[in-house]
């Protein structure tokens, strides 16, 4: 038994927990004292078996390339790029990818349904990627627009108990709006174990990473593919490479500063030549998340 001091409850011992099972099935997670403000506290991995075959977790790729002409969407040339090589990194990454290709609405709605109720209990995360048209808060299924916080709520917490506790990323490539990035000039110059066992907040263990800030343009080449999807995947790969693994976080912050400082629009028209982009991740992680599966 534990005590109760300040209507928080400390367990003296530590609660059974197996592979990939984080939090019990009614969403309680066990931190120790020592570690509740720890800043390099990470989320635990799912360790290879004795075959050295695992997954780490479900990758669901939604590729959106055509549209119902109802929707007034263009085809997204050189967004099979993208997805091609986020396929292949995930892979690497020893994700379990499923692959769609211009999904409607109702079937994303399945998609997502199957997925929530589906047993994560041995995987330690979950990953969404969606290439497609959007506008701030939608993006385009080939048939209509979807709310992305609709396609994230089937993750939460009270509807997706077996990743209760355990790191949600969802990353959208998609226009935001339809205003363009002209950039600015810069100037550069030279204790013991107790643990706390709380209840998670439904919304606990998501990452939301988007390709552009809310209002703005997300540009895409139609041969080399889109600035943030690249950057990301070139992130990733060069962290599989690296003998000190970098939590997301910090891999995002890359992916952000490159896409910033590097990449400007080529269009040679006045109104859309020159711009530039600024990638934005939102974030309620509870702790560092290595997505190569090593703690460095």
């Amino acid at each position: 038994m534990g005590e109760v001091v300040d209507g928080v409850h400390l367990m003296t011992t530590k609660p059974n927990q197996g592979r990939g099972q984080m939090a019990d099935k009614d969403g309680y997670l066990s931190v120790s004292m020592a570690d509740l403000h720890n800043p390099h506290l990470s989320y635990p991995v799912v360790s290879p078996n004795r075959s050295g075959k695992f997954y780490r977790g479900e990758c669901i790729l939604i590729n959106q390339r055509d549209f119902h002409p109802s929707t007034n969407q263009s085809r997204r040339d050189g967004t099979d790029v993208d997805a091609d090589r986020v396929e292949r990194v995930f892979k690497s990454l020893n994700y379990k990818v499923t692959r769609i290709l211009n999904i409607t609405k109702s079937v994303l709605h399945q998609t997502l349904l199957e997925a929530s109720q589906a047993d994560h209990s041995s995987y330690d995360s979950f990953i969404f990627v969606m290439l497609s048209h959007g506008d701030n808060n939608i993006i385009y299924a080939n048939d209509g627009e979807v709310l992305t916080s609709y396609i994230m709520a089937f993750f939460r917490g009270d509807r997706c108990p077996s990743l209760i506790a355990k790191p949600k990323l969802f990353f959208f490539q998609a226009c935001r709006g339809a205003a363009f990035d002209k950039g600015v000039s810069t100037m550069v110059t030279d204790a013991g174990e107790d643990l706390i066992v709380h209840k998670l907040p439904i919304e606990a263990d998501i990452l939301v990473a988007y390709s552009t800030v809310p209002g703005f343009f997300a540009w895409r080449n139609s041969s080399s593919g889109s600035w943030f999807i690249q950057e990301l995947c070139n992130a990733l790969e060069s962290d599989m490479k690296n003998a000190n693994h970098s939590d997301i976080m910090s891999l995002l912050t890359v992916v952000a500063r490159v896409v910033a400082y590097q990449y400007r629009s080529n269009t040679g028209q006045i109104e859309t030549d020159n711009m530039k982009q600024m990638t934005s991740t939102v974030s309620t992680l509870t702790r560092l998340f290595y997505i190569n599966g090593l703690k460095s």
